[in-house]
């Protein structure tokens, strides 16, 4: 028998408040940032000199991995996992559902990374996509 139920106990609220404020300040940041260093990155490459030069080394982290016009596809798989990650949050009452929906998540960006081949190495497109 569970000893905190969802919307019944002072516990639960502490938890749910735990929960949010930690998503504010730890994956939310996160997420914002690679999302904006994904956004400015061509013209970050247009301007490759001066402070350009520092911000693209400052994320080169996040785009070494990739071939160049796939340097989107780190977004993608940040994308995929915060999706999975939410899938136990959201549909928490049936097992099934979640199953589906995790299948239907990694068949969807199984599907893309077969197709972009976003890995700098073509052997490593290759291995990752089966």
């Amino acid at each position: 028998e569970p000893s905190i139920l969802c919307f019944e106990s002072g516990s639960w609220n502490t938890m749910v408040t735990i929960a949010a404020v930690s998503f504010v300040l730890v994956p939310l940041p996160f997420t914002v940032g690679v999302t904006y260093g994904t956004w400015k990155y061509p013209s970050l490459m247009a301007n490759g000199s001066g402070d350009g030069g520092r911000t693209l080394m400052m994320y080169r982290f996040w785009w070494g991995r990739f071939r160049h016009p796939r340097y989107y596809y780190g977004l993608l798989q940040l994308i995929r996992s915060l999706a999975m990650a939410f899938v136990p949050v959201c549909v928490a009452d049936d097992a099934v559902l979640q199953i589906g929906t995790l299948i239907i998540i990694l068949l969807v960006f199984l599907t893309l990374q077969a197709h972009l081949k976003p890995w700098r190495i073509e052997g490593a497109s290759n291995f990752d996509s089966g």
